[in-house]
């Protein structure tokens, strides 16, 4: 499988559709703009959360 580079480039927080659409969850997303992952194939790295 191939490595995949991915690099957070910008950080948005929409509170108004958070609370339309998911589940309250305090600290959803704590990935910080510039934050790099290497990751095989299509697993999500560690440490990214899942809504990103």
């Amino acid at each position: 499988m191939h490595k995949i580079k991915i690099t957070a480039i910008r950080k948005a927080d929409y509170k108004d559709l958070q609370q339309k659409y998911e589940n309250p969850i305090q600290h959803a997303c704590d990935i910080q703009e510039g934050q790099v992952f290497i990751v095989n194939g299509w697993q999500r790295p560690e440490g990214m959360c899942e809504s990103a």
